[in-house]
This record gives structure tokens, C-alpha cells and sequence, in this order.
């Protein structure tokens, strides 16, 4: 995001780790697929449909057995599912605390993300095309953006008032 942010290109690589332990095999064949993606990307950098909006580029690679085979895994533009985290942390049995000291552990509960129900997926999104096996190529700009824009309602043309 910094280099977006100072007009640099940027293209950020996630591997998805699906596995407890990722087997090393699939590992050089997880940086080959993502250089592919990141030499396609920088040498057609500015020549696709979005008007120079493209500040970054997420791209997600999920670690999962097909990336040793002969094919890899398909690539696919995507865009970005509207998800959320569930609990990240948890509380300590009263054996680890010390006494009068709130204490929580890092225990993120990851399994919605990693393992979703399929038919909750939007079609396209990065996280179905993660469950679906696909690396995904998703455009982004960087910034802080409304939830709506005036484009899509008629705040234009008439400012609503909050009323307090």
C-alpha cells in the first residue's frame, strides 16, 4: 500500500496457506506461478479497461497439491470478497493468568475464511476462486473509499441531513 500511496507501482503476493504444513514441493512451484503473474502484470501495467485506476495489485496463490502438477492452477482476475475475521483472540484459563491481569492469546479462528461454505461465495470474488483451487489477480485502488458513492444515489443532487 506505501508504494501505491507514493504513486509506485505495487503488487502485493499472498500465498494462502490451506494446510497445517505446507509441503516444500509446492513452495518453488508457488514463486514461479507468482513471478509469471507479477511479469505479466508489470509489462501490460496501464493498458487494461480501468482508466489508469489500478493503483495495486493483490495477488493470491492459493498452497494447495495442484500447484505441483504439470498444469498449476489457472489464474483469474477477481474481485475482492467482502469478508470479515471472527475472533482473533481468546481468553487465558485462570492457570496462565496473573492474578487481577486481563490476559488474552493470539488464537484467530481463520476456519470461515480458509474453508467458507462454497454457495455463500460471490461468483468472481477472490475467495471463490480461492476455494475453487484458482490463483486470482485482483485490481485495487489505494484509498479509503465511501461505502456509497454520490454516483449511485441521489446525494448529488439532494445533500441528506443527519439528524442528531
Amino acid at each position: 500500500m506505501c508504494g501505491a500511496l507514493s504513486r509506485t507501482r505495487a503488487i502485493a503476493i499472498s500465498y494462502g496457506t490451506v494446510h497445517r504444513v505446507t509441503p516444500t514441493e509446492w513452495i518453488e512451484p508457488a514463486h514461479l506461478l507468482a513471478v509469471r503473474i507479477i511479469k505479466h502484470l508489470w509489462e501490460n501495467w496501464g493498458r487494461d479497461t480501468r482508466n489508469g485506476k489500478v493503483d495495486l495489485y493483490t495477488v493470491n496463490i492459493p498452497m494447495i497439491p495442484q500447484l505441483a502438477t504439470p498444469d498449476g492452477l489457472d489464474t483469474y482476475w477477481a474481485f475482492m470478497w467482502r469478508n470479515s475475521y471472527g475472533q482473533l483472540f481468546k481468553a487465558l484459563d485462570e492457570n496462565q493468568v496473573t492474578m487481577g491481569v486481563l490476559s488474552f492469546e493470539w488464537s484467530p479462528d481463520i476456519k470461515p475464511l480458509v474453508s467458507p461454505d462454497i454457495s455463500t461465495l460471490p461468483i468472481g470474488s477472490d475467495g471463490w476462486a480461492f476455494s475453487m483451487g484458482y490463483a486470482t489477480v485482483t485490481p485495487l485502488m489505494a484509498c479509503f473509499a465511501e461505502a456509497e458513492s454520490c454516483e449511485e444515489t441521489d446525494c448529488a443532487r439532494k445533500p441528506r441531513l443527519l439528524r442528531l
